[in-house]
């Protein structure tokens, strides 16, 4: 079928301020970008002719960093992140209680301590008091941390004898008792503990994660979900339900967590392995935690708790032998790391054992880059930094906590880019909004103030569209309006290069299309 787009404010994102008139498709690729008259002329007939009747059109938006079946379990549970206090929090669980049955867990997401007047966390003695029956465990927004009240902790066999595992921390308090928080590798054994995940659980979780995302004009996510459903063949062949057999076209990159990687490796399976709509790509691994937990890992102790300098999920060497494991079998490696140590750990290791050519490692998040570091990383062959633009706004209430000789150091995204370093943008959904504009907009106004260190409307779109296709190999078909590049299009209600910064957080998606197709429209 081929298509004329026309009538609307079209950007190509080849270079900045590039704009087009008409657009022509056909399946599922784009044939010509240039003006309506020419497309017209050289291209016509058409079987369909659309308007965008001046809406504004982007190549799809690609979020380089999330979640897509956590973030569709989010939007199913309860959820807690616009609650103002542990009483909201509490109040919501114990009206919940009620309709759970038999075998069951009460499950809720995104509570944040960081946001209360009170600062209380939440305990295992607040929700025992709402149930000594029910197993009740909610999720941190970070998802470090979770808080499991004494039925839970039974079921994944933890007590006050329990040691903590390498990599995580069971909580007590000053008496030695539990207090129902675990962080980071200790939450493990909980979620080995649920009950099991069915086929139509994680297809329903997809269902709605892939929904969300075109309805905020996602035409693709680099996602990372394998190794956390307990049976890796079932998550991917949940995938490959609902985006093949089920016709839900979306762009999915899936991240291969370290823990599956043997069963992943043994079923032939290989990086860039799949199809258009479904491939896999570096081993994902785990360096350090979060701020909001104080388990990311800094050089120096956290200001507001020296007992810490955060943790190390891979001591001792780990790291490298999993570095080392990817490399013998020709794979790039895409490793969680917040903190400035963090980072540091990584680039060791990465300096120890190089990629093969041509395959690019990846270092997501990074939030905290001393200048040494960013000396280093630029030396880097290719490698790209998976930044997440919206945890800006968020960290405003954990840079308090961090020790002064970090602060100046937190999200420097323009000296980074200045420096010739590859980044793509991404959410890390469920723990922030989904929607790319919130993200593009908490980036170029900068709202931690940082004025030096904002982007422009231009830098801010590239990190999703340029960006993403970079991450993941695919700058030579996605990222551009051009000819042979895929017909995936962000189509939107307003021209974010003309308008405030702080308009740009209420710009919406009237429109997301993936491979010539029309999956969502709200025009």
């Amino acid at each position: 079928m081929k298509t004329l787009w026309h009538s609307g404010k079209i950007y190509t994102m080849n270079k900045e301020n590039e704009t087009c008139e008409a657009v022509v498709t056909e399946n599922g690729t784009i044939l010509f970008a240039g003006s309506k008259k020419e497309a017209e002329l050289c291209h016509a007939p058409f079987d369909r002719t659309i308007s965008l009747d001046g809406a504004v059109m982007f190549p799809g938006f690609v979020d380089s960093h999330m979640h897509v079946v956590g973030l569709g379990e989010k939007l199913d549970r309860l959820d807690f992140t616009e609650m103002k206090s542990k009483r909201d929090v509490l109040a919501v669980v114990k009206e919940k209680i009620s309709s759970i049955k038999e075998g069951e867990w009460l499950i809720g997401e995104g509570w944040d301590e960081s946001c209360w007047s009170t600062g209380e966390i939440l305990t295992r003695d607040d929700l025992d008091q709402i149930s000594d029956t029910v197993p009740i465990l909610l999720k941190r927004v970070c998802r470090h941390t979770v808080v499991a009240n004494t039925p839970a902790l039974k079921k994944a066999g933890i007590d006050e004898t329990s040691v903590d595992p390498e990599g995580g921390k069971i909580e007590r308090d000053e008496d030695g008792r539990l207090t129902g928080i675990l962080k980071d590798r200790a939450i493990d054994r909980m979620f080995q503990t649920l009950p099991e995940y069915t086929n139509d659980y994680l297809k329903k979780a997809l269902e709605t994660g892939i929904q969300h995302c075109w309805e905020n004009g996602l035409t693709g996510a680099h996602t990372e979900d394998l190794n956390y459903y307990r049976d890796f063949w079932r998550t991917y062949c949940a995938f490959e339900h609902v985006i093949h057999r089920s016709s839900r076209k979306f762009r999915a990159h899936l991240l291969v967590h370290y823990e599956v990687m043997d069963e992943w490796w043994k079923s032939g399976f290989n990086f860039l392995f799949g199809t258009p709509f479904l491939e896999f790509g570096a081993m994902k691994i785990f360096a350090d935690g979060s701020l909001g937990s104080r388990t990311a890992l800094i050089s120096s102790p956290y200001k507001d708790d020296p007992s810490t300098n955060g943790l190390e999920i891979h001591p001792d060497g780990q790291l490298a032998q999993l570095v080392k494991k990817a490399r013998e079998i020709g794979f790039p490696v895409a490793v969680h790391a917040i903190g400035d140590l963090a980072v540091e750990r990584v680039l060791d290791v990465l300096e120890l054992y190089p990629s093969v050519e041509g395959k690019r490692d990846r270092i997501i998040h990074a939030n905290i880059l001393r200048h040494d570091l960013i000396a280093r990383l630029k030396k880097q062959n290719d490698l790209v930094l998976d930044i997440q633009p919206g945890f800006i706004r968020s960290d405003i209430v954990y840079t308090g906590r961090l020790p002064e000789n970090l602060r100046q150091y937190v999200s420097p995204w323009n000296t980074i880019l200045k420096e010739g370093i590859h980044c793509a943008g991404g959410s890390d959904a469920p723990i922030e909004d989904v929607n790319p504009f919130q993200h593009i907009g908490a980036i170029v106004e900068r709202a931690d103030g940082r004025t030096d260190e904002n982007l422009s409307v231009y830098e801010a779109i590239s990190l999703y569209t340029k960006g993403s296709a970079f991450a993941c190999h695919h700058e030579h078909d996605r990222g551009k309006i051009q000819i042979g590049y895929k017909a995936d299009f962000t189509i939107v209600d307003r021209d974010v290069f003309h308008i405030s910064p702080n308009e740009i957080v209420k710009t919406k998606a009237v429109m997301t299309v993936i491979d010539d197709e029309i999956v969502y429209s709200d025009f």
